[in-house]
């Protein structure tokens, strides 16, 4: 079964992070970095470094987990 979702606990300082899904993603806008306690919808604040990495603006406190996510709506993507 391939990943869309990648946990990580927090050390307080370290804000980037591989975007590193099995089948990787065809939108930057369906890549979702949440906390834990929160639904997808509610983002933390990131930017993209490249097409594979994303920095925090500011790390999680030590001991949060969140989640980078690839969720990929359930639409027409690509007409042929």
């Amino acid at each position: 079964m391939t990943q869309a979702i990648r946990t990580h606990t927090s050390n307080g300082t370290k804000v980037l992070y591989d975007v590193d899904f099995d089948l990787g993603y065809l939108d930057r806008t369906h890549v979702f970095v949440y906390l834990d306690s929160d639904e997808p919808t509610t983002q933390l604040v990131y930017t993209w470094i490249n097409d594979t990495q994303i920095q925090l603006q500011t790390a999680p406190y030590n001991g949060t987990v969140f989640h980078i996510q690839r969720i990929t709506p359930l639409q027409l993507i690509n007409a042929f």
